[in-house]
């Protein structure tokens, strides 16, 4: 207790009155994470407003694609039901029969005006059926201006492709311990000019309870060119880190919470993209140290593992070189 009270004491002179956006404020002694491993916040809205644009092109794809599909179907079944009351002896083309065939028929003639085919075998006949015909002409050219809208933007939209390690480890090391988490690209266009800045959050006292503090930890290397392959951020654990001397214990009772942000140039997209992910006390693994997530084969080029990205081994077995497949 009394080398917990010594950590807490000497980390209040790191303690920042920057919030970064987050808030200092805590509900509770467990307060949970602060960002999800996605990246988002870790806040609910209530009364906020629906960016439908936003909503329509970050949904996922089975998603958008299902919600098309019913607005496409719904439309035909409403058109059809109107063409069914004005008469299918209004269409030409279509001979009266059954119910249901009638309401078929009339369901594939809105099909052909909504989408503009025509395809000459059904027409409308008369004042009212041409007119019907005409609105829905014009409702399915903007219907499907839209969705082509949409469609693009889905595609021009810039997408992270950043993957993170799930965890976090702490390296034993001389003369200072190494806290190090991980990031590559999963895909395999160019990033270029990553730059990288890692936080760490903690629940601290306060005379009026608890508060958050956050502080920006200092990086071997904050900035690389290029990205072909996995980048460990490394944070010394010195006199100067807010970490230091901190136990296990400690992390746990003042939740400690890494925040990793990068932002990077895609090429693909000729954008600047950024991403974020986090890790809490329960996903830092110490004594550790990770794997080599790549080797190089029988010709001498290298061969990224992704799946590799949470792999490590335990002090007393670490690999002395980067394996060479045989």
């Amino acid at each position: 207790m009394a080398d917990r009270q010594k950590f807490r004491e000497r980390f209040a002179k790191f303690n920042r009155t920057d919030d970064l956006g987050l808030s200092s404020k805590v509900g509770s002694s467990d307060s949970g994470r602060v960002l999800n491993k996605d990246g988002s916040a870790n806040v609910t809205r209530i009364g906020g407003a629906i960016n439908l644009y936003h909503w329509l092109i970050s949904v996922k794809w089975s998603t958008f694609l299902l919600l098309i599909f019913a607005l496409y179907m719904l439309a035909n079944i409403l058109f059809a039901g109107v063409y069914v009351l004005i008469g299918v002896d209004k269409i030409s083309g279509i001979q009266g029969q059954c119910w249901y065939m009638d309401y078929a028929h009339a369901f594939f003639f809105s099909a052909q005006t909504l989408t503009t085919v025509g395809y000459g075998a059904m027409a409308p006949k008369g004042l009212v059926s041409s007119f019907v015909a005409s609105m829905e002409a014009v409702i399915g050219l903007l219907s499907f201006s839209l969705a082509t809208g949409l469609f693009y933007g889905r595609f021009v939209r810039p997408k992270s492709p950043m993957t993170f390690s799930n965890i976090a480890i702490v390296m034993p090391d001389q003369p200072f311990d190494k806290l190090m988490v991980r990031l590559a690209n999963r895909y395999s266009h160019n990033l270029l000019n990553l730059e990288v800045s890692l936080l760490a959050t903690m629940v601290v006292p306060d005379v009026n309870g608890l508060k958050r503090s956050y502080h920006t930890l200092t990086l071997e290397n904050s900035k690389v060119v290029m990205l072909p392959l996995n980048w460990n951020v490394v944070h010394i654990i010195n006199e100067e880190s807010p970490l230091y001397q901190m136990s296990a214990a400690d992390a746990e009772e003042s939740q400690l919470e890494l925040i990793l942000l990068v932002n990077a140039h895609d090429e693909s997209y000729g954008q600047v993209i950024y991403d974020r992910s986090s890790w809490r006390y329960t996903e830092i693994v110490r004594n550790a140290r990770f794997k080599v997530p790549y080797y190089f084969d029988e010709t001498g080029k290298t061969v990224f593992n992704l799946e590799m990205m949470d792999s490590y081994d335990l002090v007393n077995q670490l690999p002395e070189e980067v394996p060479v497949k045989a």
